[in-house]
């Protein structure tokens, strides 16, 4: 058997009065024996610094490629069985060989943890 389930129109008063004023709590004498009123803080709280998520050795950016090319990334991506991250840092190492600097494998290697 269900209940029939409470709907906030019966509790409504359409009347226009206004409702009486609902009695305010005592407050608990002994419960409040020896506690101090906290203290109400002068200036607005001052955001934390963000912690960096992740790892720290890793710069986190954002590119905006054509949908063509996305697409084809990651269809390259399935044809090798690999991950399109993958064959963007393939494209990075191509860039840093292209400019003399070394692959990201020789920063791996040089990096000591």
């Amino acid at each position: 058997m269900s209940r029939k389930r409470p709907s906030i129109f019966d509790t409504l008063d359409l009347t226009g009065e206004a409702p009486p004023p609902a009695p305010a709590p005592a407050p608990n004498v002994v419960a409040m024996q020896g506690v101090e009123p906290a203290m109400a803080p002068s200036a607005p709280n001052a955001k934390a610094p963000a912690k960096p998520k992740g790892r720290p050795d890793v710069q986190h950016t954002s590119i905006y490629v054509p949908k063509v090319a996305y697409r084809k990334i990651r269809e390259i991506a399935n044809t090798e069985d690999r991950k399109p991250h993958d064959v963007i840092m393939e494209g990075v190492d191509l860039v840093l060989a292209k400019y003399g600097f070394p692959s990201l494998a020789e920063f791996k290697k040089g990096k000591k943890r």
